[in-house]
Protein backbone atom coordinates (compact mmCIF):
# COMPACT_ATOMS: atom_id res chain seq x y z
CA UNK A 1 0.00 0.00 0.00
CA UNK A 2 2.91 2.39 0.60
CA UNK A 3 5.00 1.46 -2.42
CA UNK A 4 6.01 4.71 -4.07
CA UNK A 5 3.95 6.78 -1.64
CA UNK A 6 5.60 9.72 0.12
CA UNK A 7 5.47 9.23 3.90
CA UNK A 8 3.81 12.59 4.37
CA UNK A 9 0.79 11.15 2.56
CA UNK A 10 0.54 7.92 4.57
CA UNK A 11 -2.03 9.22 7.07
CA UNK A 12 -4.23 10.64 4.32
CA UNK A 13 -4.07 7.36 2.41
CA UNK A 14 -4.86 5.46 5.61
CA UNK A 15 -7.92 7.62 6.32
CA UNK A 16 -9.16 7.17 2.75
CA UNK A 17 -8.71 3.42 3.15
CA UNK A 18 -10.71 3.40 6.39
CA UNK A 19 -13.48 5.43 4.78
CA UNK A 20 -13.76 3.47 1.55
CA UNK A 21 -12.76 -0.08 2.49
CA UNK A 22 -13.81 -0.35 6.11
CA UNK A 23 -16.57 2.26 6.01
CA UNK A 24 -15.82 3.64 9.46
CA UNK A 25 -17.80 6.61 10.73
CA UNK A 26 -16.76 10.21 10.21
CA UNK A 27 -16.34 10.48 13.99
CA UNK A 28 -13.86 7.58 13.98
CA UNK A 29 -11.98 9.09 11.05
CA UNK A 30 -11.68 12.43 12.86
CA UNK A 31 -10.48 10.75 16.05
CA UNK A 32 -7.91 8.61 14.24
CA UNK A 33 -6.64 11.62 12.31
CA UNK A 34 -6.29 13.63 15.52
CA UNK A 35 -4.57 10.73 17.29
CA UNK A 36 -2.08 10.08 14.49
CA UNK A 37 -1.34 13.80 14.22
CA UNK A 38 -0.72 13.96 17.97
CA UNK A 39 1.58 10.94 17.80
CA UNK A 40 3.39 12.33 14.77
CA UNK A 41 4.05 15.60 16.61
CA UNK A 42 5.35 13.67 19.62
CA UNK A 43 7.64 11.62 17.38
CA UNK A 44 9.05 14.84 15.94
CA UNK A 45 9.92 15.90 19.49
CA UNK A 46 11.81 12.60 19.79
CA UNK A 47 13.64 13.64 16.60
CA UNK A 48 12.38 10.75 14.49
CA UNK A 49 12.56 11.30 10.76
CA UNK A 50 9.21 9.91 9.71
CA UNK A 51 7.05 6.87 10.30
CA UNK A 52 9.67 4.53 8.85
CA UNK A 53 11.94 5.30 11.84
CA UNK A 54 9.32 4.28 14.40
CA UNK A 55 10.08 1.22 16.51
CA UNK A 56 8.61 -0.23 19.68
CA UNK A 57 10.99 1.65 21.98
CA UNK A 58 10.23 5.02 20.38
CA UNK A 59 6.50 4.33 20.43
CA UNK A 60 6.68 3.55 24.14
CA UNK A 61 8.61 6.78 24.73
CA UNK A 62 6.05 8.80 22.81
CA UNK A 63 3.14 7.21 24.69
CA UNK A 64 4.84 7.85 28.04
CA UNK A 65 5.39 11.49 27.11
CA UNK A 66 1.77 11.92 26.00
CA UNK A 67 0.60 10.34 29.25
CA UNK A 68 2.93 12.64 31.19
CA UNK A 69 1.39 15.59 29.35
CA UNK A 70 -2.04 14.63 30.64
CA UNK A 71 -3.55 12.49 27.89
CA UNK A 72 -6.09 10.17 29.52
CA UNK A 73 -5.86 6.40 29.55
CA UNK A 74 -8.92 6.14 27.31
CA UNK A 75 -7.40 8.53 24.77
CA UNK A 76 -4.08 6.66 24.87
CA UNK A 77 -5.92 3.39 24.27
CA UNK A 78 -7.66 4.82 21.19
CA UNK A 79 -4.38 6.31 19.97
CA UNK A 80 -2.71 2.91 20.26
CA UNK A 81 -5.59 1.28 18.40
CA UNK A 82 -5.30 3.83 15.58
CA UNK A 83 -1.53 3.35 15.50
CA UNK A 84 -1.75 -0.46 15.35
CA UNK A 85 -4.24 -0.30 12.49
CA UNK A 86 -2.20 2.34 10.67
CA UNK A 87 1.08 0.46 11.04
CA UNK A 88 -0.49 -2.86 10.04
CA UNK A 89 -1.09 -1.32 6.61
CA UNK A 90 2.11 0.69 6.27
CA UNK A 91 4.77 -1.06 8.30
CA UNK A 92 4.09 -4.80 8.51
CA UNK A 93 6.35 -6.72 10.89
CA UNK A 94 8.16 -3.52 11.99
CA UNK A 95 7.02 -3.21 15.61
CA UNK A 96 7.43 -5.93 18.16
CA UNK A 97 9.74 -8.02 16.10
Amino acid sequence: MTEGLDESLWVDAFLRHLHSERQVSKHTLNNYQRDLTKLSEQLEELQLNGWHALNEKRLRQAIAMLHGNGLSGRSLHRLLSATRTFLSLFKPRRLGG
